[in-house]
């Protein structure tokens, strides 16, 4: 592929990311762009690994799929697994503020040197077999120096997320040892299909044979086609709640606490994981906690030498990142502006995270500061903003190309019937219009995409403090 950077080049984090930002890059990709039999196709993946060694076959995985929640499941998983001792790797994907968080070692992020190196090192593969017309893409190569990074560090173990989708994604050339299905929604439909079902059995193609599989209960339909899959790869199946893996949620008062915190209970058939703390706010990351813990048995069952208590102690200290995370500023009057940030993205998402405000926060309104990417459920996504905020300011990303425009986010709000409503074409101005507009009583939300959460927080972190947890401001 040709480039103004050769991979002999690449001697810094600078120089790596201008090399990576010459590779097709679906994350910026509108859908009706992306052709998805050649753009989703494992058959490039697999030749760059190989000159790179297969570096993906020296550690066992934990591969998390998924339309919702993926993200929070894999941070508690790597989190329980450091805990007990392991050496940790994780992939995540995006990220809200730096590219180093996809790849960490351990809870830290990879180093800009370290990642100068293995983009190098992916680079160099790349360019000795690509064809010019079809290069291999920007997630494919952060992919591979991840996996050679794992390799690199020799870690013991390693918590995959998938990209899109799953049978077809880039990560999905794993030694896995558990997969995992989060749950499932209506997302991607242009790519993945236009029906839950459709996108269950995308999402079922990180099943391997004779490994553990676990979900969570899902919706209408779903559970059907996972099970199915399961038994066609075959692999053994196992649902939260269900006959082998008995669970429960319940609220706590700890002593000296300022609010309830959500604890979880989970009976497997080797652990008995009690009064787990869940790190994140709402009642649905009580079933990603315990998909968390199910994932980190079933990898006990599989021969990881786990400690069931540290294991939980760590989930329950998995750091809050973009995930209902608080931040609070005294200002020059004696007021305080309370911001929390979310990377919700569907309506689904945004239902719970409405909800979770309205339980957990006081408050008096709900100033919203949304932006969304074009191809999402925007519809669907404004209806629950309607029927939650008391005013709304619309923006986009600066780094998205797929970010919708403000200003027809404001009229398809309006055209719904939407209330008090504005639109900027930066977070920055949309933070500070949502300040002006923000009663002492009031919090402001930051959501609809985790861009639009990453810019925000980087924002936030320059002027304020945050007070990071699930108990609000």
């Amino acid at each position: 592929m040709s480039s103004d950077i050769h991979p002999a080049q690449i001697s810094d984090q600078a120089m790596a990311m201008r090399y990576l930002a010459k590779r097709p890059n679906l994350e910026n990709t509108p859908p009706s762009q992306i052709q998805a039999s050649k753009a989703l196709s494992l058959d490039r993946m697999r030749r760059l690994l190989a000159v790179l060694g297969d570096p993906q076959q020296t550690f066992p995985a934990i591969h998390v799929a998924g339309s919702k929640g993926k993200g929070s499941v894999c941070e508690m998983i790597a989190s329980g697994l450091t805990a007990s001792g392991l050496g940790v790797g994780l992939y995540t994907s995006p990220h809200l503020e730096s590219i180093n968080e996809r790849i960490r070692v351990g809870g830290l992020e990879i180093s800009g040197d370290s990642f100068a190196v293995a983009i190098g090192e992916a680079a160099r593969a790349a360019e000795s077999f690509e064809d010019s017309n079809d290069p291999v893409s920007y997630f494919e190569l952060l992919t591979a120096a991840a996996y050679w990074h794992f390799a690199n560090e020799a870690v013991d173990i390693a918590v995959i997320e998938v990209g899109m989708g799953g049978r077809d994604d880039a990560t999905n050339v794993l030694r896995t040892l558990v997969a995992v299905i989060t749950a499932i929604q209506l997302e991607h439909t242009q790519l993945l299909g236009k029906t839950h079902a459709a996108i269950a059995g995308i999402k079922a193609g990180i099943f391997k044979p004779g490994t553990k599989a676990v979900t969570i209960p899902q919706a209408p339909g779903v559970d059907e086609v996972l099970l199915a899959a399961a038994q066609g790869c075959p692999c053994t199946l196992e649902v939260v709640g269900g006959p082998h893996l008995d669970y429960s949620h319940r609220y706590l008062l700890p002593e000296g606490a300022r609010c309830r915190e959500m604890r979880v209970n989970m009976r497997g058939r080797t652990f008995f994981f009690d009064g787990v703390r869940v790190p994140f706010a709402g009642e649905h990351q009580s079933w990603n906690c315990g998909l968390a813990l199910a994932a980190i048995e079933a990898a006990a069952q599989a021969g990881v030498l786990i400690d069931p208590v540290k294991a939980g102690v760590g989930v329950g200290r998995t750091p809050v990142r973009g995930r209902l995370e608080w931040f609070s500023c005294e200002e020059g009057n004696g007021g305080v502006w309370r911001v929390g940030i979310d990377g919700a993205h569907t309506p689904d998402s945004l239902n719970a995270l409405f909800r979770t405000i309205a339980a957990t926060s006081k408050h008096e309104s709900v100033v919203v500061v949304f932006g969304a990417a074009a191809d999402k459920d925007i519809d669907g996504m404004l209806r629950e903003a309607a029927g939650a905020a008391d005013k709304v300011i619309f923006t986009r990303a600066a780094a998205n190309r797929r970010s919708a425009d403000p200003a027809e986010l404001l009229r398809r709000y309006e055209a719904l019937g939407g209330g008090m409503a504005q639109a900027f074409d930066d977070v920055a101005s949309s933070l500070e219009e949502a300040r002006r507009a923000a009663g002492a009583n009031d919090v402001i939300l930051v959501c609809g995409s985790y861009s639009i959460a990453g810019e925000a927080r980087a924002l936030l972190t320059k002027s304020m403090r945050a007070n990071t947890g699930t108990d609000g401001p």
